[in-house]
């Protein structure tokens, strides 16, 4: 008894000695097409990792996949659904304790929207990842400044403005593209370019809009007014070819206006 108790403390002091390891490095989470697929990019120096990633649902990380090859530094996760929303993801070390976790890393979600009376396309985006329950999924991953890219009907992306810093530090996460036409399809990801390693370049979601416009039509004509009594008869007729479905009659007692709807 005495031998096999010696026996289990030695045993016990080797297996602490074994999960001193340093923790992996995630570099980055990036959204590499249209459907959402994020690539993962990493540095560890440990044989086996488990590459995790945020749930609403349960208020934690899961466990997704688990890499076995310690040469492998890459992972691409095509189930992420980060086209929808932002995503958080970790690294961890199989069979280790304390300290065997890497840094959070999320991606970039980009929104979209059309003022077509301006003919402005309007840009926001975020990294962070909402929770009300857990402890946060946000990460510590500073970005240096922010590129907007752009195609227009489908030609290659191009650079068309940066966000950096302002006076206060912050960056504005937002951008308005005014040389936009009616009849194209514009697409559009931002690129977020880490601060410690300018090398490093996150993008987000793609985002699509069509600016197509319903023809106009080529003429309204004015067929009949009968102003003998009330009320006043009205008739008009507009051109077939036109493609607009509705339209709006607007009275005034002058030219210049103002106008009132009538219906």
């Amino acid at each position: 008894t005495y031998f096999l108790f010696l026996s289990g403390m030695l045993f016990a002091s080797s297996g602490h000695a074994q999960i001193e390891v340093s923790p992996p490095v995630l570099k980055n989470a990036t959204v590499i097409n249209e459907q959402g697929d994020v690539q993962l990019t990493w540095i560890s120096q440990n044989d086996t990792l488990i590459i995790s990633r945020d749930s609403l649902q349960i208020s934690a990380f899961y466990g997704i996949d688990t890499i076995w090859n310690p040469d492998l530094q890459t992972w691409t996760d095509s189930n992420s659904g980060a086209n929808q929303k932002p995503r958080s993801y970790k690294l961890s070390i199989l069979y280790s304790g304390a300290g065997s976790e890497s840094n959070y890393f999320n991606t970039i979600h980009t929104n979209i929207g059309l003022d077509t009376c301006q003919k402005e396309i309007f840009l926001n985006w975020t990294r962070h990842v909402k929770s009300n329950n857990f402890r946060n999924f946000n990460d510590t991953i500073e970005m240096a400044y922010f590129n907007i890219w752009r195609s227009t009907d489908n030609a290659p992306y191009t650079q068309i403005a940066t966000r950096k810093p302002g006076a206060n530090g912050i960056i504005d996460t937002t951008f308005t593209d005014e040389d936009v036409e009616y009849d194209h399809v514009y697409k559009y990801f931002i690129e977020g370019v880490r601060a410690t390693d300018t090398s490093i370049k996150s993008r987000s979601n793609r985002v699509t809009i069509n600016t197509d416009m319903p023809d106009n039509p080529e003429y309204i004509h004015t067929e009949r007014i009968e102003t003998d009594g009330k009320p006043v008869q009205l008739e008009y007729s507009i051109d077939k070819g036109s493609e607009l479905s509705q339209y709006v009659l607007l009275r005034s007692d002058n030219l210049n206006g103002p106008f009132d709807t009538l219906q």
